[in-house]
Parts: C-alpha cells; sequence; structure tokens
C-alpha cells in the first residue's frame, strides 16, 4: 500500500558483463544492491 506522502517505487537494475564473474565483481554488486535498497526505501531489505 503506497501512502500519498511516498515517492513512486523506481525499478532498478545491477548488470553484471559476461566473462567478469570474479569473486570482486559479485560482492560489489552484492554490497551495492544492499545499500540501493536501503537507500531507495525498499521495505523488502530487512
Amino acid at each position: 500500500m503506497q501512502r500519498d506522502y511516498e515517492p513512486t517505487p523506481l525499478p532498478m537494475h545491477l548488470v553484471q558483463l559476461p566473462g567478469v564473474a570474479s569473486r570482486t565483481s559479485a560482492a560489489f554488486v552484492e554490497f551495492a544492491a544492499k545499500r540501493l535498497r536501503v537507500s531507495l526505501g525498499d521495505k523488502r531489505s530487512a
């Protein structure tokens, strides 16, 4: 349920290039996804 004062949810995509599947890039995507969820107010981030 969205309230009048809440911003409209925005779709967000994190894209990884094929062949760049290192542990470092996977860790960065995981780190960035968590921070984006929190900063964009995703209720499912808990």
